[in-house]
């Protein structure tokens, strides 16, 4: 199953502009590139929709800059590859 940006932006909490922002990798790289398709027609997989949840919870705990560091951190120094949803 495959959701639009609309739809797994209302069933995450996010914004369609936080969506935008964490597919975009910046010097910290994004934050969550979505599984089923991250070009147009951008879809979000139930995975993706788990972790940007997850994303939005902790976004309302701490700073997005804070996030991307440990994301980094998970990703390059300690090799983690499993999707954020896990």
């Amino acid at each position: 199953m495959s959701y639009e940006p609309k739809l797994a932006a209302a069933l995450s909490g996010a914004t369609m502009r936080q969506l935008s922002h964490w597919r975009r990798a910046g010097k910290n790289g994004a934050v969550l590139v979505p599984e089923v398709s991250d070009a147009r027609p951008i879809l979000y997989s139930f995975r993706d929709v788990v972790a940007l949840r997850a994303c939005v919870r902790l976004r309302q705990e701490t700073s997005l800059q804070r996030i991307r560091k440990v994301l980094n951190t998970l990703r390059e120094d300690l090799g983690e590859r499993e999707h954020l949803s896990s």
